[in-house]
């Protein structure tokens, strides 16, 4: 399962160089985009589901299952590398799936230990960190999501800056 918590950065340098302080080693640097697709047969925002593409250095198509807990988002995470996000899209919606919103972001990611830790510079909506990490079981998402608000906590962001939305959420205005 995968524990993620995103907060919106006030001060962009300031983060950074807190970030490089505590050892985060960059991983890469590109732009990605997001589309994310509702499906013709269930209303997969009823039922807190996603389906998403993404286009980037390495194209893929991701299903996050229904937020579990109330803290950190923890959900099933399921991806697929795919050889073209564009083909991908275009298969789906020859099935009736339908592109319901575009995301455009530039995107650095880090490595602390066993975490990633996302930079996001959201077209329109300004900057945010995700930091992440997979648990093998339910037992171990406690001390996970404690170690992720650690790491929050280091690089100098307050939980009253966390973002409970999906990136999707936010650009809709959805909750």
């Amino acid at each position: 399962m995968e524990v993620e918590i995103k907060a919106r950065i006030r001060d962009l340098r300031r983060t950074m160089m807190r970030l490089k302080k505590l050892g985060a080693v960059k991983v890469k640097e590109e732009r990605q985009t997001d589309i994310y697709l509702r499906a013709p047969h269930k209303n997969l925002g009823e039922k807190d589901e996603v389906l998403r593409i993404r286009e980037g250095i390495v194209d893929t198509m991701t299903y996050k299952g229904p937020r579990i807990g109330r803290d950190a988002k923890v959900r099933e995470h399921l991806e697929v590398a795919i050889s073209s996000g564009e083909t991908a899209r275009k298969i789906l919606e020859k099935m009736d799936f339908k592109k319901v919103a575009e995301i455009n972001k530039t995107r650095q990611t880090y490595k602390i230990k066993d975490l990633l830790v996302a930079v996001d510079k959201v077209r329109k909506f300004g900057p945010y960190v995700e930091i992440e990490g997979m648990a093998k079981s339910r037992r171990e998402l406690p001390k996970l999501t404690d170690k992720i608000y650690d790491v929050l906590y280091k690089i100098g962001i307050p939980r009253e800056d966390e973002e409970k939305r999906t990136y999707f959420e936010i650009i809709t205005g959805g909750n």
